[in-house]
């Protein structure tokens, strides 16, 4: 692959045709080197094999669960976000605090938001926490990102990385950071620091409070954009009504099951592969707008289909999927769902668990929870015995949501049980119902009935009849 760069105008006519000649040489030396067609003939001078435009990609680089999403026009249902979170850091000159829970897709829409960033001409540092970090290594850490080409004079002798050279040798303090720019031939930078949840030290994020609190009364064109796991802002960085005026956050929504839908339809066409519509949307509400799980179901029936040199994905390449993943599910998480259910035997048990699967969520995922009559509660609008409930809470399955009283949210352990125990309706109340070659729909798991069995079943059973007829 050649890439051809347009030089600016100013460039000298000399530049020009030295870089023309150097194409040239190129081309040449490709055709000397083409391919061999017709049987191995050599192909006539002047044509040009031909390349296959859009080939399909393999299923691990269409459905990406283990990594975000990096490439230009890689997220689905996030443009309106990406576009409020450059507004406000460009044109509000706002600090940015983005938070949710886990597998939501936060740092895919800062790789979106910073991408957007720099094509405009915006510097971005950026830095992503580990558990010890602390405020010195953050702030060096952002500007050994910077070229060292950026640092003015003089600066300090030393061995430095990027422009780890503007900040003094002693540990950096708030003030420090506000003198940066004066040390940067910048007028506007932005910070982008990931996974501050996972800064344990509460000093650190005093500091990095009092910093924004700083930037923020000096008007200082250097802004941070922060990004973590949390229910709310005060959560990440702690209670700092200083700064409120600073920040805006901006608490990122689940997916849409339409957004979700075309993830999977997106996937499958970069891979080459159809998804039966009714599959398509087993995976959607099964994803329950967290798109991560959207990816990992998509890539496991993919790779499934694939084993089988299919480009037609079936229902038995969906049960296939949820057969690997039960299997990879890790054992603290089979541990938890066998003692909260008596080894899946606790029929109250799963009932409880497929209420909470199935009950209404607001955008952000929260449930609420109403008293009902006597020992009973509604949960996100399903009754619930009051015990199954606290034992659901005293697993750590749905945790109390932080600002939003009368809510609950499920935790991140409680999301890999609710998973499994999904996956193990899939198997034991759709395998077993499947007839003929095996290729009826998958159903549904994620809208279970009030009673043992579900709706998912019943219809995969009334699927299983249909196909079977001729």
């Amino acid at each position: 692959m050649i890439r051809c760069i347009a030089m600016p105008v100013s460039c000298a006519p000399a530049a020009a045709a030295f870089d023309l000649l150097m194409l040239r040489r190129i081309l040449a030396l490709l055709r000397r080197r083409r391919p061999l067609a017709n049987g191995g003939q050599a192909m006539p001078a002047g044509i040009v094999p031909a390349v296959q435009v859009g080939a399909p990609i393999l299923p691990g680089e269409a459905f990406t669960p283990t990594h975000p999403r990096t490439a230009r026009g890689g997220l689905i249902g996030r443009e309106q976000e990406v576009q409020a979170i450059v507004q406000r850091l460009t044109e509000d000159k706002a600090h940015i605090v983005l938070y949710s829970e886990r597998g939501i897709g936060k740092t895919s829409l800062a790789n979106s938001v910073i991408e957007q960033l720099r094509r405009a001409g915006v510097f971005v540092a950026r830095y992503q926490c580990e558990a010890s970090s602390t405020f010195d290594s953050l702030m060096r850490g952002l500007v050994r990102t910077l070229p060292a080409a950026l640092l003015t004079g003089p600066i300090r002798s030393g061995l430095f990385e990027g422009c780890e050279a503007a900040f003094p040798a002693t540990p950096i303090r708030p003030d420090d950071v506000v003198a940066l720019l004066g040390r940067l031939r910048l007028d506007f930078l932005i910070c982008v620091i990931d996974e501050v949840d996972r800064i344990a030290d509460a000093g650190t994020r005093t500091l990095l409070a009092d910093t924004i609190k700083q930037l923020s009364d000096r008007g200082v064109p250097l802004l941070f954009m922060l990004i973590g796991v949390s229910d709310s802002l005060e959560q990440l960085l702690g209670e700092h009504p200083s700064i409120q005026r600073a920040l805006v956050g901006v608490p990122l929504k689940l997916l849409s099951d339409a957004d979700i839908a075309a993830i999977i339809e997106r996937g499958a066409k970069a891979a080459g592969l159809t998804f039966p519509p009714e599959l398509v949307q087993d995976v959607a509400r099964m994803a329950r707008g967290m798109p991560y799980i959207a990816h990992l179901l998509g890539l496991r029936t993919a790779q499934a289909a694939a084993r089988r040199s299919t480009r037609d994905v079936t229902g038995r390449d969906f049960l296939a999927a949820v057969e690997q993943l039960i299997i990879e599910t890790p054992s603290q998480v089979v541990q938890l769902f066998d003692d909260l259910t008596a080894l899946g035997q606790d029929s109250a048990m799963c009932l409880a668990l497929n209420t909470v699967t199935g009950c209404e969520q607001d955008g952000w995922g929260r449930i609420r929870i109403v008293d009902g009559p006597a020992e009973e509660l509604l949960v996100g609008g399903r009754p619930m015995a009051r015990s199954r409930y606290l034992a659901l809470r005293d697993a750590g399955i749905v945790r109390p949501c932080d600002g939003a009283a009368g809510y609950v949210i499920i935790a991140h352990r409680g999301r890999g049980v609710i998973l499994y125990h999904a996956f193990r309706q899939v198997v034991q109340q759709i395998g077993t119902r499947r007839s003929g070659d095996d290729d009826s729909a998958a159903g549904s798991p994620i809208a279970p009935a009030n009673d043992c069995t579900s709706d998912a079943a019943r219809a995969a059973e009334v699927s299983s009849r249909q196909s079977s007829r001729p």
